[in-house]
């Protein structure tokens, strides 16, 4: 490495990750501190990928069971504080879960979803996505399936859905825990956990998150955390897998796809590149052509056009969810809906491709700056900061997503060895 040692990089990217968390948790309880915390999480999140760059290619994961080590106290001192994090989580959701009872005039996501689920299980598969009479006197679900689908459980067994939420959730926190080496970087692994904990009770405890008692985003975090697991792996199933659930329930990695393309034929993997594809159209045909049909794909595909629309109307009937949570639309405003939106569908689908060729670029001309094998990564990392910082309606519980993916790349750079 030239400029910038590896130890230099991994502090840098535990103290951006710090950073990137306190943004979305606390500094946002100071309403005159909203706008610092949107500036320095987006700046923040930018500099987990760019800095991962930096650092040597890493090992893939191993999952065999030989690779993992249960005598040492390392591992029984996770697995304790794994079992506290659960018990506190069971106690938080059962409380906002009394506290809260699901009412569609509170939040109606979670209200459609449970009647999707009812129709699907009831054999109405071609009904799923018909006009939903009972909430809001007629409204049509826009979710796609794999956002939903995973609530089918719920229904099924007679559980309240945010269940479902709260397992997604601590799931993605397994993860992480799942890859954390503490040993070498005792320090930085405590600063590393200290903000998976923090982003844990904030979502727990914090009525400003809403993810459990309100929302599904659980699901999406949990998939987009599998994603980062899949990209450390040589599986090209698995990383074909999770790019399917991530983009059959929320899209936020569309132009990170184009991108890989171009990676994956720059790093001649043409077998990789037909897996992916294989495995995708797989996955699409199951969980979307075959129980619902072409018609239903090209409505939701096409949905982002009637996002101004939808950021009008919360612009006119609660101007004060700008000025509360993350995201550029504040800085916007009622009158800049066009310009923002326009701007989002161009960062979000072209500058990873963008980056992604320059990145090559450079590595072509001097590949001492640029690790090629951790491309694939930064880019969507930084991919994942620009949408969602660009995103028309800002709401809080979408942004811990990204969060979520940079404890994954910031605990694999702890994995990875001064050798390059």
């Amino acid at each position: 490495m030239a400029s910038v040692s590896v130890q230099s990089a991994k502090r840098l990217m535990v103290f951006a990750l710090l950073c990137e968390t306190i943004s979305a948790t606390y500094m946002l309880s100071f309403p005159s501190l909203v706008g610092v915390a949107t500036i320095l999480y987006a700046i923040a999140g930018i500099t987990v990928g760019v800095l991962f760059l930096l650092l040597p290619a890493f090992n893939v994961i191993s999952f065999h069971p030989r690779h993992i080590n249960h005598h040492t106290p390392l591992y029984w001192y996770k697995k304790a504080f794994l079992i506290v994090l659960g018990i506190l989580a069971v106690k938080f959701s059962v409380q906002w879960m009394e506290d809260a009872p699901m009412d569609y005039h509170d939040a109606d996501m979670l209200p459609i979803m449970k009647i999707m689920c009812e129709r699907f299980i009831a054999g109405k598969g071609s009904h799923v996505y018909d006009i939903i009479l009972e909430i809001w006197k007629g409204i049509q679900p826009v979710y796609f399936p794999a956002m939903w689908m995973p609530y089918c459980l719920a229904v099924l067994n007679h559980f309240d859905l945010r269940w479902i939420t709260v397992s997604a959730i601590f799931s993605a926190v397994i993860l992480y825990f799942a890859l954390l080496r503490p040993a070498k970087h005792q320090i930085l692994s405590l600063i590393m956990s200290f903000c998976v904990f923090i982003t844990l009770w904030w979502i727990l405890t914090s009525e400003a998150s809403g993810i459990i008692p309100y929302t599904e985003e659980g699901i999406i975090i949990f998939y987009y955390s599998l994603l980062a697991v899949a990209l450390f792996t040589d599986s090209f199933i698995f990383i074909g897998i999770a790019i399917s659930l991530c983009v059959l329930s929320r899209y936020a990695l569309a132009g990170w796809l184009p991108a890989m393309l171009i990676y994956w034929i720059w790093t001649k993997q043409y077998k990789g590149i037909i897996t992916v594809i294989l495995t995708g159209l797989t996955c699409f045909v199951l969980l979307m052509l075959l129980p619902f049909g072409w018609t239903v794909f090209q409505r939701l595909f096409f949905l982002p056009g009637e996002y101004i629309d939808f950021a009008r109307r919360v612009w006119n009937d609660a101007p004060q969810l700008f000025s509360k949570t993350l995201g550029f639309a504040k800085f916007f405003g009622k009158e800049g809906i066009h310009l923002q939106h326009r701007l989002l569908i161009v960062s979000a689908l072209i500058l990873p491709t963008v980056f992604m060729t320059i990145a090559l670029w450079l590595y072509k001309k001097n590949s001492q700056y640029i690790t090629l094998t951790n491309l694939p990564i930064a880019i969507l990392k930084i991919g994942l900061v620009i949408f969602y910082c660009m995103i028309d309606v800002p709401y809080l519980y979408l942004f811990y997503t990204s969060l979520f993916f940079s404890f994954i790349m910031v605990v694999m750079s702890m994995r990875i060895e001064e050798s390059k």
